[in-house]
């Protein structure tokens, strides 16, 4: 979609858009983002530009301004960026699968990177003779590595909803396990969507997309409803979490002394008193703690469910 076809949502033109932001737009190359972009705003949609600087060393805080009463927000990017992004995808070349899952092995691109490819795989050059910010070859090198860092996600759904099933009846609130296992689900969506192309971000859009996909949205919310989705929309086998996820120490967790007591202050500032102390794969953590008392640990921010690059690879080769 064009620039000028998508702001047409919101009533407005590319020519409305340069008279109403002044030289904003002068110094870089400007693109149209976010869900205009992507084909998923409608008329009360904001109008996102990033435009890309050359010589720019750090992220310059948005500009809002308001074209006839449509917030515009125009934010400048170093244009460095764009090859930092593609030297890094370098590192990850080797790819697992086939169509419709292809997915980066190795480290999986960082989740605050993929904000920056996800909007500008879908950018829209605001004026002719702009390249796009990537070409589709280079596209096409960036999906797997968008496929594997929505694949951790889904795992570790995957494993907290496992965790849950073991729990004894009765120890979780109602309803608790049907939550878990639809988190999975709507994570296992997400893969289908960037493997198809679609790594539009925002969860309120997960629904459009998979409707415009022609995927459904559907699949009951159990564990065995999740093995036949993974199946039928991956065509995978169901990865075994227990060697792929990893127990650790919450990030920005600490340890402390509270009146000769040991306490674990959790990234929330929380304290904790007997701190659960374990790491290793999740399989081996649950021959020594019960699931319950690890998924105690997730939820009080004392463990993290992280994915084990070597596991990851083992459970899908």
């Amino acid at each position: 979609m064009s620039a000028e076809q998508a702001l047409a949502t919101v009533g407005l033109t590319v020519g409305d858009v340069l008279a109403g932001t002044g030289d904003a737009l002068a110094d870089g190359r400007a693109y149209l983002v976010g869900s205009l972009a992507s084909g998923l705003g409608n008329a009360g949609s904001d109008v996102d530009i990033h435009l890309l600087v050359s010589g720019l060393d750090q992220q310059v805080p948005a500009a809002l301004h308001f074209v006839r009463d449509v917030a515009v927000d125009v934010e400048e990017y170093p244009a460095a960026w764009v090859d930092r992004i593609l030297a890094a995808a370098a590192e990850h070349t080797a790819v697992l699968g086939q169509a419709p899952c292809e997915v980066a092995l190795g480290r999986s691109i960082d989740r605050y990177t993929f904000r920056w490819v996800a909007r500008w795989v879908h950018a829209a050059p605001l004026l002719d003779g702009t390249p796009p910010v990537f070409t589709d070859a280079q596209v096409a090198w960036l999906l797997p590595l968008a496929v594997r860092e929505a694949m951790d996600q889904m795992l570790l759904a995957q494993a907290a909803a496992e965790l849950a099933d073991e729990v004894p009846d009765g120890q979780l609130p109602e309803g608790a396990r049907t939550y878990l296992w639809q988190r999975a689900l709507r994570l296992l969506l997400e893969v289908r969507c960037r493997a198809a192309g679609d790594v539009t971000t925002g969860d309120k859009w997960l629904p459009a997309r998979a409707a415009r996909l022609g995927f459904d949205l559907g699949g009951a919310p159990c564990r065995d409803g999740y093995r036949h989705a993974v199946r039928q929309t991956l065509g995978i086998a169901v990865p075994d979490v227990r060697l792929a996820v990893a127990v650790r120490p919450a990030a920005d967790s600490r340890r402390a002394k509270l009146a000769g007591r040991e306490v674990l202050v959790n990234r929330h500032d929380r304290l904790l008193g007997d701190p659960l102390a374990c790491e290793g794969l999740l399989g081996t953590v649950l021959r020594e703690f019960p699931a319950e008392r690890v998924l105690e640990g997730v939820r009080r921010g004392e463990l993290d469910l992280v994915v084990d690059a070597d596991g990851f690879e083992g459970v899908l080769r």
